[in-house]
């Protein structure tokens, strides 16, 4: 019988809970492996290693085991694994008062957590690295058939991302020694868990925080379409009101679809921007005033770079077809833009 404390134990599966899978990709992917000492998960583009308290050995569906410890209010709970005749190897946890709960626990480990070899050398993390995540991140495409715009763009001076109608490059030292591609959904990781060191592998980019927490996020080595033609805007210069950040919070709760965010419109008119969001769920809008006096424009853009640009940009460049912020900066970000049509103000009038 093991006795561990309840939020220790969670907070160390919640931490590897970035390399589940919600299906099984392979063998044991959507389980927590426990071997010497530690605690591992790895579904094929992510891998996560923490020491933990529950020094046991086996794999057990994470699902149901996290969802209990969560409900539960016991501090100290006991565990041990122990055999029935019926159901087989068991993963046993007892506290206070009359409860005991059961999870089965696979005695082989089919993870191959082994193939996965840690660095020889780690290297801190650049402070503004995250924060280039976060901002490039956006701008990542959903169309498999174009892999490496499913991916973010980690260049020794730069990391980027682009989606063939947006793009955004922050310019910074990673630390690297040559251009990799990550998938977006498993570096978004990085800036959830406060990482502080990287190392690399032959395939693998490895993070890891003062827990002792080690992310591991699957590289690939293609080449990258320069971007440098898309991110180059001659236009003119505006300013975005600071009262747009209300207004695109708000329209941001119709933009947002099934806890994903989605693009909000913006307006361009002479003497006036309005921001819309809308969705099957409702729509909102607002304008305000602002200086300008050029032809009419519109574009998509997600609430959170937007809110950014206004925050801390606030100038852009708008041209015919693209907007860019971040002028004079180390972050720049490009959208294409387009004439609004009539339909569109009808709609949302």
């Amino acid at each position: 019988m093991i006795t561990v404390e309840r939020e220790q134990l969670l907070k160390e599966l919640e931490s590897v809970s970035a390399g589940l899978s919600s299906r099984e990709v392979i063998e044991q992917s959507s389980c927590v492996v426990f071997r010497g000492g530690y605690v591992y998960t790895y579904n094929e583009e992510v891998a996560c290693c923490q020491k933990t308290c529950l020094n046991i050995e086996g794999a057990v569906l994470a699902d149901k085991l996290l969802s209990l410890l969560r409900k539960l209010t016991d501090k100290i709970i006991q565990i041990e694994i122990r055999k029935h005749k019926n159901r087989g190897r068991e993963l046993r946890i007892k506290g206070k008062g009359r409860w005991s709960a059961g999870f089965p626990i696979e005695k082989k480990i089919l993870l191959p957590i082994d193939a996965i070899k840690k660095p020889k050398k780690w290297t801190a993390i650049a402070d503004n690295f995250s924060d280039a995540i976060a901002l490039v991140g956006s701008c990542v495409g959903k169309d498999e058939t174009q892999f490496h715009l499913t991916c973010i763009h980690l260049h020794p001076d730069w990391v980027e991302a682009c989606d063939n109608f947006r793009a955004a490059r922050f310019k910074m030292t990673t630390g690297l020694k040559k251009s990799i591609l990550v998938r977006k959904e498993a570096l978004k990781y990085v800036t959830s868990f406060g990482m502080t060191e990287f190392g690399m592998t032959k395939t693998w980019i490895h993070f890891k925080n003062l827990n002792g927490l080690i992310l591991s996020c699957r590289l690939f080595i293609e080449e990258y379409p320069s971007l440098e033609e898309i991110l180059t805007v001659k236009g003119v210069k505006t300013s975005l009101p600071k009262g747009l950040i209300q207004a695109t919070e708000k329209a941001a709760l119709f933009a947002d679809i099934d806890g994903e965010e989605n693009n909000v419109v913006i307006n361009l008119k002479p003497g006036k921007v309005t921001v819309v969001g809308q969705s099957v769920h409702g729509w909102y809008r607002r304008t305000e005033k602002i200086r300008y006096n050029k032809q009419p424009m519109c574009f998509t853009i997600t609430p959170t770079v937007l809110i950014e640009i206004i925050e801390k940009y606030n100038e852009c460049m708008l041209c015919e077809d693209k907007l860019r912020a971040g002028m004079g900066t180390n972050f720049s970000y490009v959208s294409s833009i387009g004439i609004p049509e009539d339909e569109t103000e009808k709609e949302s009038s």
